[in-house]
């Protein structure tokens, strides 16, 4: 049961192994911070606060993030991973988030609590933290806390496991003191959120994350370099993607010219930020379409691209034509993903869910990148992903 074993964060199915609360924690912050550190996310994260990013401010922001799951602490959560009887009432830990921000006083946190609670705007940024899994958490009503974080009936001791929790985080983040987040602009707050969701999950796989039960105070420097190769690994890095040329007509098609409406995409400069283009069927509208993407690629205004079209037949067509035309333009092809939920595909590849959340890929091949096909929320950090407008609704754009 609880009998003063550490909180965790991160449990198997059959609730023998853990990942403590702590490690969870820097693996996150520190994917948060490995994507910040990517050209693409930074100049993302410039516009959406509409100057330059500090570096002060990217500290700050990683504080909140290692803060994301500090609900867990609660014992109503812990239970879960409890194999004996325990008679605590479980709960879920967003909304234990909110519930553990009533219980605040001068030690929580080992004191670093203080500091956060005085930042501006902070009730917006926890609105942010508690709602990354993908929606806003109401914040319970008052007077809630004290049933959840003061069961005496058990073993744990979640101030203990908070106070370890806080000197973690003054020892990982010394400036913390000094330390402010931007000003949280609707837009920005809406950038982060996207990046703390998509770092969660990077976050969350034990593939790149092993499990380790046993608080280690070096951790931090793991979590660090574990979060580099991984962001590196499933492609969202500039590592490794590059065109086999010049991103000209030869690089995408072998056919001597291109047609009128492909020749008139070659002539856009790469700074036009909306390009449209109606052409009849047949017209070469998807060569088109990667001409334009070669080139904003070379000038490094992107890193990504999504074909959203109408129906789900017409995205696997293309899915397979894509894939295509990648082994041709890049010297190291990323395999498109066909953005259809419920379908599991990779370039050529198919895979099959296994009980224990792994995936079985009819090559018998195990790719990093494949990782964006592996759930639909994830589609949309695929290299090339190929779906529809619908499903390019539901999710965030990358």
């Amino acid at each position: 049961m609880g009998g003063g074993a550490p909180s965790w964060g991160k449990c198997s199915s059959d609730r023998q192994s853990f990942h403590h609360l702590i490690h969870h924690s820097a693996d996150v912050a520190a994917v948060f911070l490995s994507l910040l550190g990517q050209p693409i996310f930074r100049r993302r994260a410039d516009a959406a606060l509409r100057r330059p990013l500090e570096d002060s401010e990217l500290r700050a922001l990683a504080v909140l993030v290692f803060l994301h799951d500090i609900g867990k602490l609660a014992p109503g959560f812990q239970a879960k991973g409890w194999s004996e009887p325990h008679g605590v009432p479980l709960r879920g830990h967003l909304e234990c988030g909110w519930l553990w921000t009533r219980t605040l006083d001068a030690k929580s946190l080992a004191g670093t609590a203080g500091h956060v609670a005085r930042w501006p705007a902070i009730r917006t940024w926890l609105l942010a933290l508690f709602a990354h899994h993908g929606r806003p958490v109401v914040e319970p009503e008052s007077g809630l806390a004290s049933p959840f974080y003061t069961l005496r009936h058990v073993a744990y001791d979640w101030k203990a496991e908070e106070q370890h929790m806080g000197e973690a985080l003054l020892a990982w983040f010394p400036d913390l003191p000094t330390v402010r987040p931007p000003p949280a602009s609707p837009r920005f707050v809406h950038f982060f959120c996207g990046l703390l969701t998509l770092a969660d999950w990077i976050g969350s796989d034990r593939r790149a994350f092993p499990f380790e039960a046993a608080f280690r105070p070096d951790y931090w420097r793991t979590a660090q370099a574990q979060a580099e190769r991984r962001v590196r690994e499933i492609g969202l890095s500039p590592h490794g993607l590059a065109l086999r040329g010049e991103p000209g007509w030869a690089l995408i098609s072998d056919h001597v010219a291109p047609r009128t409406a492909q020749a008139a995409i070659g002539t856009v400069p790469p700074g036009e930020r909306l390009v449209l283009l109606e052409a009849e069927t047949g017209a070469g509208k998807t060569e088109a379409a990667l001409w334009r993407f070669a080139t904003l690629l070379a000038a490094g205004e992107i890193e990504a691209l999504y074909f959203a079209v109408p129906t789900r037949a017409a995205a696997r067509q293309l899915q397979r034509r894509v894939n295509e035309a990648l082994q041709r333009m890049f010297a190291d092809p990323p395999e498109a993903v066909l953005a259809i939920p419920g379908q599991v595909r990779a370039g050529e590849a198919a895979g099959m869910r296994l009980p224990d959340f792994t995936m079985l890929w009819d090559d018998a091949q195990e790719r990093p990148t494949r990782w964006a096909a592996e759930h639909s929320a994830r589609f949309l950090a695929a290299r090339v992903a190929v779906g529809t407008v619908d499903q390019r609704r539901s999710a965030g754009f990358r």
